[in-house]
């Protein structure tokens, strides 16, 4: 209780600080970095940036939580831009997927009438490191025909090894469950919906499915001796795999469907890649 108790008067100072600065016209930007937890509800940022906001200041966020969490069946990210824009400011937040590469602004400021309706890639790399460990030097193992001893680490020896690198969530579940792969996930579906083009006036919204309902597989699942019969028998490598796809779905009035719909069709798998595939060299 009085861990709590000391938990939720630090973030109503903290607002209060925001709101201040504000005023005072202290600061005109606010840089937030706090940690996000695909399983918590993206507090305290989502209310400091939102204080920021109202207090007349821009927010450039390195969070993923606000861009993928939704509360009472209205995205928190739309409502964030919302309240922005009645300020006059701006809510930036380029990197809080793929480390500041300019996804986001890419589709905004370059590609402003293209709907992406796609998306695959890998987004977790301390998933990649790990299975890039465990298959180690296996395909100097195929290509010497077996000469050469396989090189390679067990799971934990290479959990540990993206630990000393400083990769890997302080709950590590987040990354070899998928966990944080979904979010960013989702908070790319959420950033392209608002550029999708309906087909009719009454059309429904896209829909995103929540965070929870996105299907997950966890490499921790995964046999090392099954990754490297793979790439003996036909050169294939495992990768924890973040795809979404935006589809139609058909009026149905029995499930209270009256309209056409999009929705995103969203998952983290573990895949068997083959040579052919974009994501196949890429490595940890």
């Amino acid at each position: 209780t009085s861990h709590t108790h000391t938990t939720t008067t630090t973030t109503e100072e903290t607002i209060k600080l925001l709101e201040e600065l504000g005023k005072t016209q202290t600061a005109n930007i606010v840089v937030e970095a706090i940690p996000s937890n695909p399983k918590g509800n993206g507090e305290p940022a989502i209310s400091f940036i939102k204080a920021a906001l109202q207090a007349g200041m821009h927010v450039a966020s390195a969070n993923k939580c606000p861009l993928a969490h939704k509360r009472n069946d209205k995205e928190t990210y739309f409502e964030l831009q919302e309240i922005a824009k009645q300020n006059g400011m701006h809510y930036l937040h380029e990197s809080a997927v793929m480390d500041g590469v300019p996804i986001f602004s890419l589709w905004k400021n370059t590609l402003p009438n293209v709907s992406c309706t796609k998306i695959r890639g890998l987004l977790n790399s301390t998933t990649t490191m790990i299975l890039s460990r465990i298959e180690g030097n296996i395909e100097e193992v195929v290509e010497s025909g077996g000469q050469v001893e396989h090189v390679g680490e067990t799971f934990e020896e290479a959990l540990q090894a993206a630990k000393q690198v400083g990769i890997v969530e302080e709950d590590e579940s987040l990354d070899i469950d998928g966990w944080d792969a979904a979010m960013k996930l989702r908070a790319l579906c959420v950033f392209l919906s608002s550029s999708i083009k309906k087909s009719s006036p009454a059309e429904n919204d896209v829909t995103i499915p929540s965070l929870e309902d996105i299907p997950r597989d966890s490499i921790g699942e995964i046999d090392p001796e099954l990754i490297c019969r793979q790439f003996r028998t036909s050169k294939k490598k495992v990768r924890s795999v973040a795809s979404a796809e935006l589809i139609d779905l058909a009026p149905d009035p029995l499930v209270g469907r009256h309209h056409p719909v999009k929705t995103w069709k969203m998952s983290v798998k573990n895949e068997f890649l083959s040579q052919s595939d974009p994501l196949y060299n890429l490595d940890g």
